[in-house]
């Protein structure tokens, strides 16, 4: 039987093994596979988290505030390209 599952490999120094195998022991988990595996997708959610968050100082934030609460008139540009979306959204 084989295992369906995608596999990811890694070659580590014995000192970055000796320490992820310290750190999984005191976490308590029940290998270092599993350990390995909650770090990462700890990791991974932050960092996809963290880019889908705005970032901005006081001035920023007031400027973004301002913007929304009285945004720019539509110029013939912009109106062209809104009715171009909506047409191609109207198609799917």
């Amino acid at each position: 039987m084989t295992n369906s599952l995608p596999r990811i490999t890694a070659r580590i120094d014995e000192e970055t093994q000796d320490l992820l195998i310290r750190a999984a022991a005191l976490d308590g988990s029940p290998s270092l596979n599993a350990y390995i595996i909650k770090m990462l997708r700890q990791s991974a959610e932050k960092t996809i988290q963290e880019a889908n968050v705005w970032k901005l100082d006081r001035d920023e934030a007031v400027a973004f505030v301002e913007a929304l609460d009285n945004p720019p008139a539509m110029n013939e540009r912009l109106s062209k390209a809104f009715d171009r979306f909506i047409a191609m959204e109207a198609k799917h």
